[in-house]
């Protein structure tokens, strides 16, 4: 979304988990770092941002492979790509049938928010240890940034707005039934995507800000083509 996520680059980290194929851009840990940068600032501790990148790859990596099983459930062989925006899971939803693509479309999000139950479950049973300091520090640390990431991002990316696996699952929804089902995906995700930006212009959070322009802009674009 937004970059050539797809152009290989010789400082890409190769992966194979669980028989997937994983590449991740270098772009995918700079702006991870970007955004993590506001807890190096608070703490002045380079093992914080370290931590907030870690919990960062962990939770896009089980999203990507949420998509890519639940492909393989179906049929289709996918691999994942982590890149500046986030990531993609390419060929796991390359199946005609739309019901099936939904559920692909979804299982990212999906897995997502069934591994924030279970941490929370895990934290609240007291598995954890909930020690404030000694090495149990960053663990309990790096389950805080997991159970921010594996709740918020996950319900911010069921937006109706293309190509979030909301958009996405929405337009596939719609085609269903609707000839003009595209036509009102890229006009809901238009209107979302401002509404966005004048509620993250208010909290002045310029990252997101700048992803909903361009997911506006990229949807007046389909809009127009549809």
């Amino acid at each position: 979304m937004f970059m050539d996520y797809q152009q290989e680059t010789a400082w890409d980290l190769r992966l194979n988990l669980l028989g997937t194929p994983i590449r991740v851009h270098p772009m995918f840990w700079i702006v991870t770092a970007i955004l993590g940068w506001p807890y190096y600032t608070i703490t002045n501790d380079f093992t914080v941002l370290l931590t907030w990148i870690m919990a960062v790859f962990f939770s896009i990596l089980v999203h990507e492979l949420g998509h890519v099983f639940m492909g393989k459930y179906f049929g289709t062989q996918g691999y994942i790509i982590l890149h500046g925006f986030g990531g993609v899971a390419i060929g796991s939803n390359n199946l005609s049938n739309r019901w099936k693509r939904i559920a692909v479309t979804l299982a990212g999000p999906g897995i997502q928010l069934l591994l924030y139950v279970f941490i929370l479950f895990l934290s609240e049973a007291r598995l954890i240890p909930h020690e404030k300091d000694g090495p149990w520090l960053k663990v309990n640390l790096f389950i805080g940034f997991l159970l921010f990431i594996n709740l918020y991002w996950p319900i911010l990316n069921l937006l109706p707005v293309f190509p979030l696996d909301g958009g996405q699952a929405l337009r596939d929804f719609l085609s269903l039934f609707l000839r003009s089902g595209e036509k009102i995906t890229y006009t809901l995700s238009i209107i979302v995507s401002v509404l966005m930006i004048v509620y993250f212009a208010k909290t002045e959070n310029f990252f997101m800000i700048f992803l909903f322009i361009m997911m506006a802009m990229q949807n007046i674009e389909l809009f127009k083509r549809a």
